[in-house]
């Protein structure tokens, strides 16, 4: 590896590091400190050459994809909608066991409120499908689960 009279060294391209960096990385191979957003909430985004830069979510946002394998080169990645990702479950019947069934297929993260925005903790029990949960309370309530 070449390096310059001030000891840097020109940025090896993605497609061109080696198998090897996890274990050992060279200068070459490491990426420059992205630094943080100028805006807050914005999010991290990268093309398929490898630049990556923040953008603000808004113009990530939009219809679902099947897969990140439907986009052409050079597209915006749509794959990650909040419907994707996230759901919300109104419980309005009162109870201490809440079934949930999300379509996410992960297991998402539960935050549980009641009526009066009060944060709850529960068991989750998630269920083999990827795409339903329950969760049970030590006293029974209405109120919003949020998953993620």
């Amino acid at each position: 590896m070449a390096k310059t009279v001030s000891g840097k060294v020109k940025k090896t391209p993605p497609s061109q590091v080696s198998n090897t960096r996890y274990d050992f990385i060279e200068l070459a191979e490491t990426e420059p400190d992205l630094g943080v957003p100028t805006t807050n909430g914005y999010v991290l985004a990268s093309n398929a050459d490898g630049t990556r830069s923040w953008v603000n979510p808004a113009a990530i946002g939009g219809a679902g994809l099947a897969s990140t394998d439907d986009l052409t080169e050079g597209v915006t990645n749509k794959y990650f909608t909040v419907g994707r990702v996230s759901y919300e479950h109104t419980q309005g019947a009162v109870s201490n066991s809440w079934v949930i069934n999300h379509n996410l297929g992960f297991q998402p993260n539960v935050t549980v409120v009641d009526s009066a925005g009060t944060v709850y903790e529960g068991e989750i029990a998630y269920n083999t499908n990827r795409n339903s949960l329950t969760v049970t309370f030590s006293s029974a309530f209405s109120g919003i689960a949020y998953l993620s």
